[in-house]
């Protein structure tokens, strides 16, 4: 029915109610009782409930843990407008733990999925998918193994794209066991620039040869790539400082490792490693110290050939910032002349 509602919905067992532009708002589409679909479901940004041409957000709701079952042959379009505007919403209208199965072809973008049963979107054998991308996959209840995807039985090779499972502004999922539940040797699937406390390997479950890769985003920046310590002598140590910046969904975060091309020097003539800790004035030392939240280094430290860990995380993070402080020192027979050398940093996702 299209633009009604009522006081009290009574569906007879095996029976379905779509419920199009309930109450009549535009977009609003409740589902009651055990579904099964149509040829076509449109679920979308662009498309009306039957096809037809409309812009409007869809904001999909399961009443009293209502099922939609798309069969064999038949296929669903869930797509919002874009990843910030009009995105697809599923969730429940009165009672959580909706049921939602793909038997048929799904093509899905822009979109949300919330308080799904321990089922999540579970894909059978029968199912097509077309695309999963941009969706985010939240709130699931407890069970045996929740999960927020379930798939199983089909041959699918695919790549998806900024997905995120359980979404990091609500706090963790504890009832959550899987991202990605999958069974079956045909089935190979990539998620690219995914995020949420339940992304990433450590909460995928892959049975009989299934395989559910995650690949790690990571950006790294520098503050200043050239930096000047000025004039040092007996009385003072030359410093000069630059910030090392990661942001990376890796689930457990990231290494940022530094190594120099070898000592400060001017020809044959070099500045030596600090070697106690301290680059102080009077001694002809140098080595570098950080500072926040991703530092791992404790005082002055001379650099070699061989990498050191200077920085790092134990998880996802957005811009954490390390300021990285450079120092020098001269004694009274440091050759007086310009010292120079390159220190290179790698930083990478760990897993």
């Amino acid at each position: 029915m299209w633009d009604s509602s009522a006081t009290t919905f009574t569906i007879d067992g095996g029976g379905c109610l779509f419920s199009e532009d309930h109450g009549g708002t535009a977009g609003r589409l409740n589902i009651y009782g055990a579904c099964n679909s149509r040829a076509n479901e449109y679920w979308s940004y662009v498309k009306d409930w039957d096809g037809a041409a409309v812009t409007r957000q869809a904001d999909v709701r399961f009443v009293s843990q209502a099922t939609m079952t798309v069969d064999s042959g038949d296929a669903i379009e869930i797509k919002g407008q874009s990843a910030g505007a009009n995105r697809t919403a599923v969730s429940y209208e009165t009672t959580s733990g909706y049921g939602m199965t793909i038997g048929g072809t799904i093509d899905s973008q822009f979109y949300d999925f919330d308080y799904m049963n321990a089922s999540g979107l579970n894909i059978t054998s029968t199912a097509t998918i077309t695309e999963l991308s941009d969706g985010t996959f939240d709130n699931n209840p407890a069970g045996a193994t929740s999960s927020y995807i379930t798939v199983s039985g089909i041959t699918s090779t695919k790549n998806f794209f900024d997905n995120v499972f359980d979404d990091n502004t609500d706090g963790a999922d504890v009832n959550v066991d899987y991202n990605v539940n999958a069974d079956g040797a045909s089935i190979d699937w990539t998620f690219f620039d995914w995020s949420g406390n339940k992304g990433g390997e450590s909460f995928d479950n892959e049975v009989n040869n299934a395989s559910v890769k995650w690949d790690a985003d990571l950006t790294l920046s520098v503050s200043d790539t050239e930096l000047d310590l000025g004039l040092i002598n007996t009385n003072i140590v030359g410093s000069d400082t630059n910030n090392v910046t990661v942001t990376t969904n890796a689930q457990n975060g990231y290494t940022c490792r530094a190594v120099e091309d070898g000592n400060m020097r001017n020809g044959a003539n070099d500045i030596n490693d600090v070697s106690d800790g301290t680059v102080n004035a009077g001694s002809e030392e140098y080595g570098i110290s950080c500072s926040g939240d991703g530092c791992q280094l404790s005082g002055d430290n001379g650099l070699s050939g061989s990498p050191l860990i200077v920085a790092s995380s134990i998880g996802p993070t957005v811009a954490e910032i390390t300021a990285v402080t450079y120092k020098a020192g001269a004694s009274a027979t440091t050759v007086g002349t310009t010292f120079s050398h390159i220190v290179t940093f790698t930083c990478s996702g760990d897993f």
